[in-house]
């Protein structure tokens, strides 16, 4: 991650994410959502595109349990440090933690998002790493279902904080959330009130849950990272933080922690807006729900091994796993359009028709589709599949396998018992991988 500090400065720009709609087509209604957050504008839906996306959110046809009691005292958190999957990986545990100790979470203020607002899209091109300057923040409403959430926990923003507890707890006129203008990674007037007031929580899981666990604070706060004396004569944007007080929280529904902690299924407290899965609903729709074959093939990602370079590769190895005639949706930041070409005209000779985000994105931006969302959006595209192929050591991947999973334990046409296994394995498309 480079040039935070420069990016910071041009956050004053940061406006409403709202989609405009161009034309609309007959049997299409624009379904508006209720929901908070800076997405006003809706999607456009039709009758089938609706019953897709009901299809693919069956909690939101759960009975509404009774009225929560109010939250013992507030859990407050900081954004992980990455891109959207690292934070929606931290998420799930704060919502965790929240529920386990019965506290009343506290969402981020608006803040630029690291490769939803900022930073390269694609940082293994040399000569464009589609370098992306900050225009936008983005709200946790944006991304997640929080009336659905409210059912399980106290959930307010940190604005509804800010107006129920500024004279009691004295904080500041300028830490006021609507007030701050940040990168995640960036110090704020906000992020200094709660590290002077609250009680810090730092460590492992199961250090912050025990710290959560204490009664003797109203406010506990997980930051990522502290910050040194902003009174120093830094601008806002260049406060440094303090050596070694980062703190990560990705792998705490996993391995020994998930055992400890039972906290294997802590994801399924959290789902994406529903203005995500109405957007995923057109051409989940136009494929067929569960009838085609998804594949992430990671191409141009700066970190980790790649899928092959050669097309053929990648046809042979598709072809075991496809249904006469199946339609194939292929996720990757492939650049190259040489590369789609052969892939595509290849599988179009055995019958496949290929669809990636390309093809479908004017349809998605008429419908509604705000632009740094597109990745949620082709998520929950693979999810919708017959069966998935994902690649090695991706978020992006493991996001969509617990997609498929939570879909799995759901009731209706999602069952893991039938004879595809929906959501049951967790399939690679190349076990065998390469470093570009």
């Amino acid at each position: 991650m480079a040039r935070p500090a420069a990016l910071a400065a041009a956050l004053g720009l940061a406006g409403p994410c709202l989609a405009l709609k161009s034309v609309i087509f007959s049997g299409e209604h624009l379904l508006s959502s209720e929901l908070e957050g800076n997405w006003a504008a809706g999607v456009l839906m039709t009758e089938d595109q609706k019953k897709v996306a009901a299809e693919l959110q069956p909690w939101l046809q759960r009975v509404a349990p009774a009225t929560l009691p109010e939250g013992k005292g507030y859990l407050v958190f900081d954004s992980d440090a990455g891109g959207f999957n690292n934070v929606r990986m931290s998420f799930e545990f704060f919502v965790y933690v929240a529920h386990a100790t019965g506290r009343t979470l506290v969402l981020p203020p608006p803040e630029s998002i690291y490769l939803l607002d900022w930073g390269c899209k694609t940082c293994r091109n040399k000569s464009d790493s589609g370098w992306m300057d900050v225009k936008t923040v983005t709200d946790y409403r944006d991304l997640w279902e929080v009336p659905d959430m409210k059912w399980q926990i106290p959930v307010i923003s940190a604005q509804e904080f800010y107006l129920r507890e500024q004279g009691r707890l004295g904080i500041p006129a300028e830490a006021e959330p609507v007030k701050q203008r940040n990168l995640q990674i960036s110090w704020s007037p906000w992020k200094q009130w709660l590290a002077d007031y609250a009680l810090v929580a730092k460590g492992n899981c199961g250090g912050v849950l025990r710290v959560a666990n204490l009664t003797g604070s109203p406010v506990v706060y997980i930051p990522n990272r502290l910050f040194a004396d902003p009174s120093g004569g830094h601008r806002p944007a260049a406060v440094p933080s303090i050596a070694s007080s980062e703190q990560r929280f990705l792998s705490c529904g996993q391995g020994p922690w998930a055992r400890m902690w039972h906290t294997g299924n802590m994801g399924h407290q959290s789902h994406y807006r529903s203005d995500l899965f109405r957007l995923a609903s057109g051409p989940i729709a136009e494929m067929g729900i569960r009838n085609y074959l998804a594949v992430h093939l990671r191409r141009n990602d700066f970190q980790y091994d790649q899928a092959p370079d050669s097309p053929a590769l990648v046809v042979t190895n598709l072809e075991s796993a496809l249904l006469p005639g199946e339609p194939v949706y292929i996720a990757s930041d492939e650049l190259d359009e040489q590369w789609w070409k052969t892939i595509t005209e290849a599988m179009a000779k055995k019958g496949h028709k290929v669809t990636r985000l390309k093809d479908i994105h004017p349809e998605l931006v008429r419908r509604g589709l705000v632009e740094r969302f597109s990745g949620i959006v082709e998520m929950i595209i693979c999810a919708g599949a017959r069966r998935f192929k994902g690649s090695r050591s991706s978020t992006f991947t493991e996001g969509i396998w617990f997609l498929r999973q939570e879909l799995a334990d759901s009731s209706g046409g999602w069952s893991g018992s039938g004879a595809d296994g929906y959501g049951d394995q967790r399939e690679v498309a190349f076990t065998q991988l390469h470093q570009r």
